[in-house]
């Protein structure tokens, strides 16, 4: 696998306590709010690209095991999964 995205999740100090994320790839980058979840280590963040939208969920589990969901939507078609990554810690 070749990899050529880079991502930032930063926190803005302002009255509203909102987390944002960038994402860059190949010289572009997309901007969106980052949403803590209602479970425990959890957070959900999507995309809008004209008729395109994403939402993806990233979850970390008790034994560090890291799962990312993404669901995309196209105009008005039912959304179906994009990607899912699973990452387990080595030992």
């Amino acid at each position: 696998m070749h990899c050529t995205g880079l991502c930032l999740f930063y926190f803005c100090f302002d009255q509203l306590s909102v987390y944002r994320i960038r994402a860059y790839n190949e010289g572009r980058y997309l901007e969106s709010e980052l949403k803590l979840a209602d479970t425990a280590k959890a957070i959900m963040w999507g995309f809008r690209l004209g008729d395109i939208t994403t939402s993806s969920v990233l979850r970390i589990d008790e034994e560090g095991r890291w799962t990312e969901y993404t669901e995309i939507t196209v105009a008005s078609q039912p959304a179906i999964k994009f990607m899912e990554v699973n990452v387990s810690p080595q030992r």
